[in-house]
């Protein structure tokens, strides 16, 4: 399936956090290509850096779970606390209680299992990007 095709077209900035250039890369191109402004960040203290620089514009965060420097649940906590209402998106190969991850998922926070398929990553986008999202 092609990348044009994939990701549900939709507006709205998002954040995409992933210490894997490859990954990185093929998310951020996706979603841009599908109408989506896209900021990147490398791990998760440039992601907070470009949270903070961007607070009222990013939508949702695609934010993988396992990186170095800062890990996405400490990530995930400090962005919380800046916007306590934005959209998070986990990519990660952890389950909720493995010992791998620490974050309670909720109509706002949604696992992505990796590796996932580029239709995976459209379902999830437009699951919380929907206005009926969060009632």
């Amino acid at each position: 399936m092609s990348a044009e095709r994939a990701v549900a077209a939709g507006t709205g900035t998002i954040l995409v956090v992933d210490d894997e250039r490859a990954i990185r890369k093929l998310v951020s191109e996706c979603l841009a290509r599908c109408g989506h402004r896209v900021l990147v960040a490398v791990d998760g203290l440039d992601a907070l850096r470009k949270f903070r620089a961007h607070p009222d514009e990013i939508d949702l965060v695609v934010l993988d779970v396992d990186m170095p420097h800062m890990d996405g649940a400490e990530c995930l906590r400090q962005i919380r606390r800046l916007k306590p209402a934005v959209f998070v998106l986990l990519a990660t190969g952890s389950t909720p209680g493995d010992g791998g991850l620490s974050v309670h998922l909720d109509k706002r926070t949604q696992l992505l299992r990796k590796p996932f398929a580029l239709d995976d990553l459209s379902a999830a986008v437009s699951g919380l990007l929907r206005p009926s999202a969060v009632a």
